[in-house]
């Protein structure tokens, strides 16, 4: 079962822009789906904005911003995603 559906208007929000992330997003927005990414590094992220996805300052911004959220982050780094600031933004898109 699909929690989320995709279709040609669809935002996607990635956060984690390692080796395992970057890829997977690169393979979405190939598919022609917009999309906003956060990772610690802009310049990690700098290949995913050249195809087209748009930089976001902060986790908050991609969970504003995006429809679909995603992550591919280490352990530690949920304590970032899992903040006040961006639980408040996604729970009120659901």
């Amino acid at each position: 079962m699909s929690l989320f559906h995709l279709n040609e208007k669809s935002t996607i929000g990635w956060i984690g822009t390692g080796v395992m992330g970057r890829s997977m997003f690169g393979h979405i927005l190939d598919k022609g789906y917009r999309g906003f990414v956060f990772t610690r590094t802009k310049e990690k992220a700098s290949s995913l904005i050249e195809k087209g996805a748009t930089w976001c300052h902060s986790p908050a911004e991609v969970a504003r911003q995006a429809a679909g959220r995603s992550t591919t982050l280490p352990h530690a780094s949920f304590a970032v995603i899992l903040s006040p600031a961006f639980l408040s933004v996604t729970s009120s898109r659901t």
